[in-house]
């Protein structure tokens, strides 16, 4: 492809009291494919309150611009 980009970011769960229930990491790797449409495939991890992975899940997506 013609650029590649990484991406990743954190996300927290908290009870009403403030307590942690569960935090998740996103990850994305972008390809742009040519001038005017991408490709992705993208991970995501859910930790509990102790850190144990707990689930995954993956996807992917394509997008055109448009005008």
């Amino acid at each position: 492809g013609l650029y590649v980009a990484r991406s990743a970011g954190k996300s927290f769960s908290i009870d009403e009291n403030g307590a942690l229930v569960n935090s998740g990491v996103v990850s994305e790797n972008l390809h742009l494919t040519d001038a005017n449409s991408y490709t992705s495939s993208d991970s995501i991890e859910i930790f509990d309150a102790d850190g144990n992975l707990i689930a995954t899940f993956c996807g992917r997506s394509t997008g055109t611009r448009f005008q």
